[in-house]
């Protein structure tokens, strides 16, 4: 057995207190994690230590387990945590899960479900962690909820941007490009026969008027798809594409208005038919 320090020492009977005693809720995963370290590096088999987390969460209210639960998730971490002496020091949280691939699966859970409606357990369910591992990486559901929020424009609008600059295509067939995409988008997410919509726009409905930073995240974004739209319209204008003499960023509007009502109205289940046949009446409109 390794000569145990001070610190080593505390930290094991900190544990077997918590242990013993059924006190984990006073434990911060991050302490959690440490002294799971500090009992490894006394010669603790890693097996042994979950057995003993597994047999205290039992004994727990159900919404305490999840968090202990949570941690177990890393214990393969551990192991390497005590074969690795400079990730030791510090006594970092080891994560044994890709930050990404927990934001994208979050996105899905908040666009399905909304906001409010997305629980801390359905996150947990979404992204295979507990509650005490969301918490640290995260903070909290609202801050997880703008990393989605932020994932989810970059992936919309960075597509429907890149078809709206492609210079190869004329002004038309790349507003029509667009439709095209997101009609193709509600067929690729339809969930018993309905679309789920736009998470902007659910964004928009739900929070817009009581939370500040998802309205600010959500005008970015829509500001930048505007721009793009009044540039395609004024480039159809000049082309003779277009006959309509309003301003182009007028007719940007109008066509963001269209897409917002492609999205509600696949959400409220109306047939691809009917959302492709509004697609071509608003392109008539230009």
């Amino acid at each position: 057995m390794p000569d145990l320090s001070d610190d080593d020492r505390t930290g094991i009977a900190q544990l077997q207190s918590a242990l013993t005693h059924g006190h984990p809720t006073a434990l911060a995963a991050s302490e959690l994690t440490a002294f799971a370290v500090h009992w490894l590096r006394g010669g603790m088999d890693p097996g042994d230590l979950t057995t003993a987390l597994r047999q205290r969460c039992a004994e727990q209210r159900s919404d305490y387990r999840e968090d202990w639960l949570g941690d177990l998730r890393v214990g393969e971490s551990f192991r390497q945590i005590v074969t690795e002496p400079a990730t030791v020091t510090g006594m970092p949280r080891p994560k044994a899960f890709d930050e990404e691939q927990a934001v994208d699966a979050a996105m899905r859970a908040f666009w399905a479900n909304g906001y409010e409606a997305t629980s801390t357990e359905d996150l947990c369910r979404a992204t295979g962690l507990g509650r005490s591992s969301i918490y640290n990486t995260f903070t909290s559901k609202h801050e997880l909820f703008k990393r989605a929020l932020v994932r989810y424009t970059e992936l919309m609008t960075t597509s429907q941007v890149a078809l709206l600059e492609d210079e190869t295509r004329s002004a038309k067939d790349r507003l029509r490009d667009v439709l095209d995409a997101i009609i193709a988008g509600e067929i690729e997410n339809r969930r018993d026969d309905r679309g789920l919509g736009c998470l902007t726009v659910n964004t928009t409905v739900e929070l817009a008027a009581r939370d500040r930073e998802a309205a600010e995240l959500v005008a970015r974004d829509q500001q930048l798809r505007l721009d793009a739209l009044a540039t395609v319209i004024r480039i159809g204008q000049r082309d003779g594409e277009f006959t309509s003499t309003r301003d182009p960023a007028e007719l940007a509007r109008f066509l963001n208005a269209v897409i917002a009502g492609i999205r509600v109205t696949g959400q409220g289940g109306a047939d691809i038919p009917t959302l492709r046949a509004i697609a071509t009446t608003a392109l008539d409109a230009l």
